[in-house]
């Protein structure tokens, strides 16, 4: 998938807050506001996620040294500028979300030539024929020459034997790394266990991605947060009670395996809307109270039993 200034959206998992801790929507970037503020929106988009507070502050550490490179640079001194990155964390833990915002940290600081950030997983490097993977992978790395290449669950290619075709794109990936220095951005994401076979496989691996960020599972009240969120993207509200009915939930699935965190919270509120929408279908009784004529606070407040209702499906 290919993301540029013109068609870059927010992902589902971009949450927001003011300062003041309270849900904000967010707001559609022009490229005037760009040119107005450089470096100024990454940072922002950046700070206005819910939890992460590690990660926000290893890119804003990396970002920083950055700058002091850039700044050596023109000013005549020989620096080695590498901005490849891996991300490592359980599922639903925001890592796209980031990697698209440190692709815009990188445009703006003019680290990069374009906003780019092109997305893909190991079906988009492997062919099924031998020899054609290195083919297959140099043209992903030209897709995204001049911007960030994010190859998610980047561990699968490591899965087949050895000598397979998921040794072909690493090789190939850390030729390609080498000679397009400077023109390129690689972000490598997985889960914690995989991602550390996935680096030990082959040994020019962690010396081209010194750089490891690792995404922590989010807190219960950060899901929470998370949740109000979507439910305000789609334009309900949370009525009385739901966050101490959301806190149970969480409370029994935060630690099952494979719990998709943010990912979790999102779908959880979707199936509450469906719940609280078919709740109010069956209160139809002819003429006299249709869904068209019912209030906004009746038909777009989420009520705990619509969270209670998506529960016992479970």
């Amino acid at each position: 998938m290919y993301y540029s200034e013109k068609n870059l959206v927010v992902d589902d998992l971009l949450y927001l807050v003011n300062s003041n801790g309270k849900m904000t929507s967010p707001k559609k970037i022009s490229e005037n506001n760009r040119i107005m503020q450089p470096r100024k929106l990454a940072e922002e988009q950046l700070d206005r996620l819910i939890g992460l507070d590690n990660v926000k502050e290893s890119i804003y550490r990396r970002t920083a040294f950055y700058k002091v490179q850039s700044i050596a640079q023109q000013r005549g001194k020989k620096v080695n500028i590498t901005t490849n990155m891996i991300f490592v964390g359980h599922p639903g833990t925001a890592k796209t979300t980031v990697a698209r915002i440190y692709a815009r940290y990188l445009y703006e600081m003019n680290l990069s030539k374009q906003f780019k950030f092109v997305e893909c997983t190991r079906s988009d490097l492997v062919e099924r024929w031998a020899g054609h993977t290195a083919k297959k992978t140099k043209e992903m790395v030209e897709k995204a020459l001049g911007g960030v290449l994010f190859i998610d669950e980047a561990y699968s290619l490591v899965e087949d034997t050895r000598g397979g075709y998921g040794d072909e794109v690493i090789n190939t990936l850390v030729s390609e790394i080498e000679n397009h220095r400077g023109e390129l951005t690689v972000i490598l994401a997985g889960y914690p266990e995989e991602m550390e076979v996935f680096l030990n496989s082959n040994p020019g691996l962690r010396s081209r991605f010194s750089c490891v960020l690792h995404f922590e599972d989010y807190s219960i009240q950060e899901l929470c947060d998370i949740s109000h969120y979507v439910a305000v993207k789609n334009g309900y509200i949370m009525g009385e009670g739901v966050d101490e009915v959301l806190s149970d939930i969480f409370t029994k699935v935060i630690n099952k395996e494979n719990f998709g965190n943010g990912r979790y919270a999102r779908n959880i509120v979707e199936e509450a809307m469906i719940s609280s929408a078919y709740k109010n279908y069956k209160l139809e009784k002819g003429d006299e109270f249709l869904l068209e004529n019912m209030s906004d606070d009746l038909l777009f407040t989420l009520q705990p039993e619509d969270f209670t209702a998506v529960e016992s499906d479970k």
